[in-house]
């Protein structure tokens, strides 16, 4: 079956937008939308040539996005005259003809109209220029038909169905807007441009249902969320740019995946505190990694390139970097030799490192667990031949590679069975420089004293440090003290028998006394200061003090008033002298005993009118 170029469709949905503004704008002036309209409004608002837009509308009529009818006018000097008139069409006809088509319009690539290779088992086309070399046409399938030919089990797709629907989800809670499809009110002709709709909600979905059968397909549903909004939308519409970016960090969770499943799944989720610890399939090579600034670090192997190492160092936070083959060593290097500071964080990732080996060993076996620990392991830098090779010579070429011993794995010995020291023997052995190294038949790590030294029965005798199966012999070192300009100004003197102590003491004394001074000055600002910035403390704590009880007063003296205002409304008032009354005179005039004779007119007079009355009463 040969597959030939097409054109499904030949106009720029860019350009549709602005003919559907267009014809929606002269459609609103309650005129048509002939030929001579379209071509000024266009001209005049979006500077298109009127060649180009007779083309431009050619092309859209041609693909059925615009209608083209014939009219009559029936006012002005197009009376009786028949014209062209131009109409968006109707939304549920063109969306039931497009339904019924089996491939996309525009390229997957370039997002762009004009004659396209369709592919054999799904919906993308390809311009021929925006495919790889096609070799032939004949049963044309994608690239991302062709990584899904592999078959997987029901297990591997299970695995790989929970690692994705961890990517989508964190995805989604992020990218918000791309969770569901466009708004039909601000972008009403979205459907006319998009063949098969993808937003993350049915990422989601598809991750939960274990669809994907490899990274390849998950990431052709990515691309085809961007290809929506590229071609709907246009490339520098804000939702584009949202989905180009969704798309840039699935293919970095997805590389993170691709190298390993487990180290994704852990450092994301972080289920249990230990996780760093957790064995993975396959294990990774343990390393001494040094990073400029920083000293060896116990590290994890988890990628080897051509010149470069991906590690990843224990400790608290695991970071990660990318570091030469000249910042690394085998692990069973002695950390004394590296000269590293045995600060308490580089105490804990050892520690962790050793917890790493021990849950291997658990998992995997002694025997498969002690490759992790080999320079040439197979799970790291084993890989690659010519990293391994460097290795080996940068170990050769290091000035503290004789003082290698084994690392420590478990409480006696390693997942070799070889012998183990722990860090205190290796500052011991550390210190010994002068010596000789040999290994005895027993595999032991000694050094001999030179005969010069054992012959002389001036010196005093060697002192012999036994450590753990590890016999080392260290002589003493005669040291030469050099001496500064002071002092051998000093022995000149003495020697000329010119003492000068009187002065020296004098200025001893003075350096002394400044110094006395200057440090009873600075002990006296230090407390000032503590003392300014502990009655600042104080006077907070009693201004806050005053102020919370202020307020409480405010509100027990606020609550009390509406109490005591409850209770009077509740009591009987008389109307006319304003005074308490024990109970009303008759049930429709508040009135108390000595005004109960006054006329109805006063009773029925608020206070106001009453003071108003015997205010002019007195005039």
């Amino acid at each position: 079956m040969t597959i030939e170029e097409i054109v499904r469709r030949s106009s720029d949905p860019a350009i549709v937008f602005q003919l559907y503004q267009t014809i929606e704008t002269i459609r609103k002036q309650r005129q048509i939308a002939n030929l001579h309209r379209v071509v000024r409004y266009m001209e005049r608002e979006f500077n298109c040539p009127p060649k180009e837009c007779l083309q431009y509308l050619h092309q859209v009529v041609t693909d059925s996005l615009i209608v083209e009818t014939v009219t009559v006018g029936c006012k002005g000097s197009k009376a009786g005259i028949e014209q062209e008139g131009y109409w968006i069409p109707d939304k549920e006809a063109l969306l039931e003809r497009i339904s019924e088509e089996s491939h996309d319009w525009y390229c997957f690539e370039c997002h762009k109209p004009g004659k396209v290779i369709s592919c054999s088992t799904c919906f993308r086309v390809y311009h021929k220029l925006c495919l790889d070399k096609p070799k032939n046409l004949h049963n044309f399938k994608c690239v991302w038909c062709k990584a899904n030919e592999k078959p997987a089990n029901e297990q591997e797709r299970l695995a790989l169905g929970k690692s994705l629907y961890f990517v989508v989800t964190q995805q989604k809670d992020y990218w918000t807007e791309l969770a569901k499809k466009p708004d039909e009110e601000e972008h009403p002709y979205y459907n006319f441009f998009v063949h098969t709709h993808c937003d993350l909600e049915r990422l989601q979905m598809d991750c939960h249902n274990c669809v994907f059968r490899s990274n390849e397909e998950f990431l052709a549903k990515a691309l085809l969320i961007h290809h929506n909004y590229a071609v709907a939308l246009g490339a520098d519409h804000s939702l584009t740019n949202l989905a180009q970016q969704f798309v840039e960090d699935c293919e970095h969770e997805l590389q993170e995946l691709k190298l390993c499943r487990n180290c994704f799944y852990l450092s994301n989720t972080k289920p249990m505190k230990d996780w760093f610890c957790k064995p993975c399939d396959p294990p990774h090579q343990v390393v001494w990694a040094k990073q400029k600034g920083f000293d060896f670090w116990p590290a994890k192997v988890i990628r080897v390139e051509d010149e470069r190492i991906d590690v990843r160092f224990f400790g608290r936070h695991h970071p990660r970097a990318w570091i030469t083959i000249e910042a690394v060593r085998n692990i069973s290097v002695s950390p004394a030799t590296l000269k590293v500071k045995r600060k308490q964080h580089w105490k804990q990732a050892c520690d962790e490192m050793k917890e790493y080996i021990r849950q291997c060993e658990c998992a995997l076996g002694k025997d498969e667990a002690s490759k992790i620990i080999l320079s040439d392991s197979p799970y790291g830098i084993g890989k690659n031949a010519k990293l391994l090779a460097a290795m080996e010579k940068v170990n050769r070429s290091s000035p503290t590679s004789n003082h290698s011993t084994p690392v420590k794995t478990t409480a006696e010995a390693d997942v070799n069975g070889s012998v183990v020291v722990d860090d205190e023997e290796n500052e011991a052995k550390s210190d010994i420089l002068d010596d000789s190294e040999i290994v005895d038949e027993n595999n032991h790590l000694a050094t001999e004293i030179p005969s010069e030294t054992k012959d002389k029965s001036d010196s005093p005798p060697a002192k012999r440090i036994k450590l753990e199966e590890v016999t080392v012999i260290s002589k003493p070192i005669s040291v030469r003290r050099s001496f500064d300009s002071e002092e051998q100004t000093i022995l000149s003197e003495l020697k000329q028998n010119n003492c000068g102590c009187k002065a020296r003491y004098e200025a001893i004394l003075m350096r002394f006394k400044d110094y006395v001074i200057e440090s009873n000055r600075l002990d006296k600002s230090k407390m000032m200061r503590a003392a300014a910035i502990k009655s600042e403390h104080e006077l907070d704590e009693v201004r806050s003090q005053v102020v919370a009880e202020y307020e409480d007063k405010i509100k027990e003296l606020k609550e009390k008033h509406e109490e005591e205002l409850r209770e009077a409304k509740l009591r009987n008032w008389c109307r006319v002298c304003l005074e308490e009354t024990p109970s009303p005179c008759c049930k429709n005039v508040n009135r108390c005993a000595d005004c109960k004779d006054k006329q109805p007119s006063d009773v029925s007079m608020t206070s106001s009118q009453r003071k108003r009355r015997s205010g002019r009463s007195k005039s």
